[in-house]
């Protein structure tokens, strides 16, 4: 039987903010909607502070996917954002600076068309030492390489708001003389001196990291229609083989004829922090979720329209997944049937 799952990232509460909401922590539309939903499970993803951040993006990988290894990154990305497949290793490079602790924070999403240049131009000489190629799309850069570069780097997700993390592998010793090159040449330069005059935030230097190789694994996934408006999923569902029009938008109805398999719908309502310090905000956003899920399952129609659709609801934050489940397989003890409520221990799970 296949699953209609919903997915809530950064929607789990942890402790403090479960008693900044009080008794509106677990409000009625959550309630309501986790009603005869089985006992929850509760599992971090990693066992490392270092990758928090990030453990949305693994589980959405290691579901659809169904692998087990880190999130590629850089060559997800690149498909997500509509670039031609290359048999070559993919490395993402991201602009950032140094705030007054020493973290790092992002400097810019995409530069523009002359700050391509100028970067394009610094980087040159660079990538010839190194035999790197730049690759750049929609004003986003990347590394490619002919061959695996054996290293180990914190991705950025993780990476962002925290000291820079120690690099580990074989050819650690390249990628750190790439890395302070890089800095080096930036200061001074004409992209530095362009930003400056047009106010915008210094970049102190690119973290590379989400390393891998574009291999498409078609034919492995159960799941064979995602409602996102996430690049990087999209670039997953390509590399998954999943049709462009089974990848449709947050929030939009099942597409037409769907393939038989699993369903999964993305609700990105708990990304904006103020919803989860905000009692109204909390409440309004599962009285909206609550709607969806039923409207969703309502239309999930399967072959011929008999099929079922068992409903999962998978709530993370930073290192955490919680998953509550419910079989819509009947009973043959229905007297015997207590429907539970667990929607306090599926949302605000214990460490």
């Amino acid at each position: 039987m296949s699953s209609c799952i919903f997915l809530f990232p950064n929607a789990l509460l942890s402790e403090e903010e479960r008693n900044q909401l009080g008794n509106a922590a677990i409000p009625g539309p959550l309630r309501d909607m986790c009603l005869g939903f089985s006992e929850p499970t509760c599992f971090p993803v990693f066992g490392t502070e270092a990758l928090q951040g990030i453990a949305t993006d693994q589980w959405i990988w290691m579901n659809i996917a169904k692998k087990e290894n880190l999130i590629p990154y850089a060559p997800l990305l690149w498909e997500g954002f509509g670039g031609q497949r290359i048999s070559k290793e993919f490395w993402q490079v991201s602009p950032y600076f140094l705030d007054a602790k020493g973290n790092i924070e992002e400097a810019a999403e995409a530069f523009d068309l002359d700050e391509e240049c100028y970067l394009r131009d610094l980087l040159a000489p660079l990538a010839r030492k190194y035999k790197l190629e730049v690759q750049v799309l929609d004003g986003r850069f990347f590394f490619a390489r002919k061959t695996a570069w054996k290293i180990e780097v914190c991705p950025w997700k993780a990476q962002l708001h925290q000291k820079p993390q120690p690099v580990f592998g074989e050819d650690k010793s390249e990628f750190e003389a790439v890395d302070s090159e890089i800095k080096n040449l930036l200061q001074g330069s004409e992209l530095s001196q362009y930003r400056k005059e047009n106010d915008r935030q210094e970049v102190q230097g690119l973290w590379i990291s989400g390393g891998g190789f574009d291999t498409a694994i078609k034919d492995v996934s159960f799941t064979r229609v995602v409602q996102t408006n996430s690049v990087l999923v999209k670039g997953i569902c390509k590399s998954c083989g999943i049709a462009n029009n089974f990848v449709t938008p947050e929030g939009a109805p099942w597409p037409a004829e769907c393939p038989e398999g699993d369903r999964l719908s993305i609700c990105t309502d708990f990304l904006d922090p103020a919803v989860k310090k905000d009692k109204r905000k909390w409440i309004d956003a599962w009285e909206k979720i609550r709607k969806h899920v039923e409207n969703h399952l309502t239309t999930a129609k399967g072959i011929e329209n008999l099929e079922l659709f068992n409903p999962v609801l998978v709530a993370t934050d930073g290192l955490r997944v919680s998953t509550i489940t419910k079989s819509l397989k009947k009973s043959f003890f229905p007297m015997f049937g207590k429907k539970q409520d667990f929607s306090r221990q599926w949302i605000c799970p214990k460490d």
